[in-house]
Formats: structure tokens, sequence, C-alpha cells
């Protein structure tokens, strides 16, 4: 019954000044805008990596520096040791005691 009282004595309630439309709205956007540069972020550290990658490798394409043990020169002195064709032990010491060209 005070209830009763109080309501008709106040009357009707003013309006509110919070619009929870807008709110709703605002957040809405804020959360888009969120997800949107969480995303551009990936793609830019991706880039970025793949970039720095790159670098440190090199060029893929370039030519490989030629090597140093390919380019020794080569000697054409005689060899000492002559194989002599046998499978019996004189053959196999005659072709470990030949030196001569």
């Amino acid at each position: 019954m005070n209830q009763q009282i109080l309501d008709d004595h106040i009357g009707s309630p003013p309006p509110s000044t919070i619009d929870v439309e807008q709110i709703i709205k605002r957040q809405r956007r804020a959360g888009v805008l969120l997800r949107v540069a969480a995303g551009g972020s990936a793609v830019a550290a991706t880039v970025l990596a793949i970039a720095v990658g790159a670098a440190l490798v090199g060029d893929p394409r370039a030519a490989a520096p030629p090597s140093t043990a390919a380019s020794a020169p080569s000697t054409n002195a005689p060899n000492p040791y002559r194989y002599v064709g046998g499978t019996s032990a004189r053959d196999r010491r005659r072709s470990l005691d030949r030196t001569d060209p």
C-alpha cells in the first residue's frame, strides 16, 4: 500500500538517459575493429617473418661460389706404381715391387 501511495505522488518515471541500443552498436563496432586489427597484425607479422627469412637466406637463384676442392689443379705426373695383372702371389708381388713408369 505504501508503494502505491509513493507511485501516485511521484508520477510516471522520467525517461532513461542511457541509450542501450547505442551502447550495443558501439560495442559491436569495437569488437569488429579489434578482430580486423588482430588479423591485420597477424598478416603483417607473417609477411615480416617471410621477408626476414628470405633476406637471411639470400637469393636462391644466385650461383654458388666455386668450391676450392673442385678447382684444385690436377697434376699430370706419372704414377710410379703400375698394376701388373694376375691373381697369383707372384703377380701380386711383381705389382707391388714395380716402381718404374
